[in-house]
């Protein structure tokens, strides 16, 4: 075997391993967690937490056990009159009640704090990162525009190069054939 081969070989294990450990990151850190429903990435719909987390935003929300929230921490929460929304404030007083946590929240962008407090049986989880504007990619993918630049023009696109590459693969075996058949006569 040439030195060239080996090192060829050598990095093509070397771009294998990486990829597969990325792949297991990405797999237990992201995939899993979003499965068994520990992990949400949810849309900012609304400006109250600006500056912090904007309109727009995605935050990564994990669930968390009640007792490891501390005073500053963001969390996600569902509301009490409507356990369909959910909410995404900063816990700015913790209390206890017949054994239950209670977390007092405030938007940063809001004057006063939240009206509710939020029960430990509301609690989603704390807001580990934020992804600005990412929040806005969904919404842009389902205007006519998104759908044209994201969806349309790319599969035209790769519907082009494979058309081409599938008419120079039967254009070349066809010049074999009439080269062969020229070396028989």
């Amino acid at each position: 075997m040439k030195k060239t081969d080996i090192l060829q070989n050598n990095k093509k294990i070397l771009t294998y391993t990486i990829s597969i450990v990325i792949g297991l990151i990405i797999l237990f850190t992201i995939i899993l967690p979003v499965i068994q429903g520990s992990l949400h990435f949810l849309t900012v719909l609304s400006g109250s937490m600006s500056p912090s987390i904007n309109a727009g935003d995605v935050v990564v929300t994990q669930e968390q056990p009640s007792s490891s929230i501390i005073t500053g921490d963001i969390i996600t929460f569902q509301e009490s009159n409507n356990q369909n929304k959910l909410v995404t404030h900063r816990v700015v007083n913790i209390s206890e009640r017949n054994n239950t946590l209670f977390f007092e929240t405030k938007g940063d962008a809001n004057q006063g704090k939240d009206q509710q407090l939020v029960s430990e049986n509301e609690l989603v989880g704390k807001v580990i990162f934020t992804i600005p504007y990412l929040g806005y990619l969904p919404n842009f993918v389902k205007s006519p525009t998104g759908f044209l630049i994201l969806i349309i023009i790319p599969g035209i696109l790769l519907i082009t190069s494979e058309s081409r590459k599938i008419y120079q693969n039967v254009k070349q075996k066809n010049n074999s054939v009439k080269n062969d058949e020229k070396k028989n006569t």
